[in-house]
């Protein structure tokens, strides 16, 4: 149980960093614009 709880946490971080990246890029491409 612990093993897969460790993966979880590390899924969800790396969701959250792909997602503050996607963000950046889309701010960045509005100032394009």
């Amino acid at each position: 149980m612990g093993k897969s709880q460790e993966t979880f946490s590390k899924k969800e971080k790396e969701k959250k960093r792909l997602k503050k990246r996607q963000e950046k890029l889309a701010r960045r491409e509005e100032r394009k614009a």
